[in-house]
């Protein structure tokens, strides 16, 4: 009996491997038939730390390996390109002006039409706005004060500036104007002094009402700033000439923390404060101003752009929010 089942289960398992066998002969044949090659073998695939590897080579600026010269050859050439390549049309020359030329912002231009109903100054700047920078009348729109200025602007743009304030008295901060005609039309930067130099003229006040020395104009400072890289083209003034800068005018500058109980002490010891303000009340842009006193709790400022805000006593909770930075300064010893 166990003899007969043996020979069942060898019979069966040679059944099936010859059936296998068989099976495995009749794709091959029909596989060469229908004219398949056999496929070849994957390659393996690259192991994950090789790719991370490459791309960290990449991303750190290590070399990686030149790629393979995937150009075709023996191929036949391509045919080449017999039509006329377009030809752009020249620019046409324009001749250089003698001086800045600017294009004029219509609404600066539309908001100075309607000042100048009022204003004969304006409107007379009005009739040849070609001859102005826009920044300055920009400025202008902004504050009407500067009209005088602004006017002229033309004639005593090149008049070289003055080199003494001449108005100093001992112990007292200066009022300076950057729009000033004894410095304001010197170039800074962007544009001429009395539009864009609000920083310069602040460290003025500061340097030379604690030094005595009535050779610090803002134009001096100006120079300064321009000439050793205090001065970002489309910006203004860097906040560095506070901190470094000021040493070449014989002061100290120490940024300081916006704190009412600080600013008061600084004050209260005569040492100048100067402002970096963000748009609100004494801009749309940025400028510096400079906090000089106290007067019965409330904070004089010179604002070097508007003597209107300087008639005023600030209270500490109203130019808190406008202040972006500020520092402190004193006379080196």
């Amino acid at each position: 009996m166990k003899r007969a089942q043996r020979k069942r289960q060898i019979y069966r398992r040679c059944f099936l491997l010859g059936a296998a066998v068989v099976g495995g002969i009749v794709i091959s044949v029909l596989t060469l038939k229908k004219g398949e090659a056999p496929a070849a073998e994957p390659e393996p695939a690259e192991s994950a730390s090789a790719v991370l590897e490459e791309e960290n080579a990449a991303v750190l600026g290590g070399s990686l390996p030149e790629p393979e010269d995937t150009s075709e050859q023996g191929k036949d050439p391509e045919p080449e390109d017999t039509s006329e390549p377009e030809i752009a049309p020249e620019p046409e020359e324009t001749p250089e002006p003698e001086e800045r030329v600017f294009v004029h912002k219509n609404e600066t231009l539309e908001l100075l039409r309607r000042m100048g109903e009022s204003n004969p100054k304006i409107a007379e700047i009005l009739e040849q706005p070609e001859r102005y920078p826009e920044e300055l009348l920009e400025a202008v729109a902004y504050e009407e004060e500067l009209a005088d200025f602004a006017l002229a602007y033309p004639e005593k743009k090149d008049i070289p500036p003055a080199d003494s304030i001449e108005e100093l008295q001992p112990g007292e901060i200066p009022e300076l104007f950057q729009w000033d005609d004894r410095w304001g039309y010197v170039w800074y930067g962007d544009g001429p002094l009395g539009v864009t130099g609000c920083g310069p003229t602040t460290l003025a006040m500061a340097a030379a009402g604690l030094t005595g020395n009535e050779k610090i104009t803002p134009a001096a400072v100006a120079e300064f700033a321009e000439e050793n890289g205090y001065y970002v083209e489309g910006t203004g003034t860097s906040w560095r000439l506070m901190e470094e800068g000021c040493e070449a005018f014989g002061l100290r500058g120490r940024e300081m923390v916006l704190d009412k109980p600080l600013v008061f002490a600084e004050l209260e010891k005569g040492n100048p404060v100067i402002c970096s303000m963000k748009p609100g009340n004494f801009t749309i842009k940025g400028h510096f101003i400079l906090l000089t006193g106290l007067e019965e709790g409330k904070i004089r400022i010179h604002d070097p752009f508007s003597r209107d805000n300087n008639q005023k006593r600030w209270e500490y909770e109203e130019l808190e929010p406008q202040i972006n930075n500020l520092w402190v300064f004193e006379k080196i010893s």
